[in-house]
């Protein structure tokens, strides 16, 4: 895997890194907010004004085409903050809804102000999380205009395989063919094509709602864009 980062220097769609560790002492400063799969913490167009962190559950970052598609950003996991890029007031670029039972906790500007002035390393934390939302996008925004469909599905699965905890120890990516094709940006069919060439190159298996790696390493050079035909 040498010259790893070089090739994928982040994953497409990650669970941002926690911040848990630094914030379980000050998130109750916050308001909590128990939600549901499906509701919306963060909709399109509106100003937000606050800032979110995720004490448990997940939710899935998307903006939506002007067809009404979606295609999805990243992945929010336990410890992740979030909408500290409209704290200047200004409309959310994209939507944030959840996706299992989660607690959320929300911090006002004032609140995120003061916990700033009390904790200084929290704002180490915000800024690192812009940071890697920044990456994200760049990273998508790449992916759409130079790279080959095959190359962007060889990616998500990847880095999922690589970089999300839940999916380390079995390489098994817990996502249907729509979710993997809401994180390229193609329709379902392209997607399904896309795996079952994978499959018969010996990469990969699927079953419903799984994909399972069977070889990283060829997986790995599909991604980089070399040693594969299809």
């Amino acid at each position: 895997m040498h010259g790893l980062q070089a090739v994928l220097p982040l994953t497409v769609a990650p669970v941002l890194d926690s911040c848990e560790v630094r914030w379980k002492d000050v998130y109750h400063a916050g308001k909590c907010e128990r939600m549901v799969p499906g509701q919306y913490v963060v909709y399109p167009g509106e100003p937000v004004g606050h800032l979110f962190y995720m004490k448990e559950g997940a939710a899935r970052c998307f903006i939506s085409w002007f067809d009404g598609s979606e295609h999805t950003l990243f992945f929010l996991g336990k410890g992740a903050l979030f909408g500290e890029m409209s704290l200047d007031h200004q409309p959310s670029q994209w939507s944030v809804i959840i996706s299992e039972p989660s607690i959320v906790y929300k911090f006002t500007r004032a609140q995120v102000c003061k916990l700033i002035s009390e904790y200084p390393e929290l704002a180490l934390d915000i800024a690192c999380s812009v940071l890697t939302q920044t990456r994200i996008l760049t990273k998508h925004i790449e992916d759409m205009s130079f790279k080959g469909n095959d190359v962007k599905v060889a990616g998500v699965l990847y880095s999922m395989v690589k970089e999300t905890k839940a999916c380390v120890e079995t390489e098994t990516v817990p996502l249907t063919h729509e979710e993997i094709a809401e994180l390229v940006g193609v329709c379902r069919v392209t997607v399904t094509k896309i795996l079952s060439r994978f499959q018969a190159s010996g990469l990969i298996t699927t079953r419903r709602g799984r994909v399972r790696v069977l070889d990283k390493e060829g997986l790995y050079r599909v991604a980089a864009c070399s040693g594969y035909s299809a």
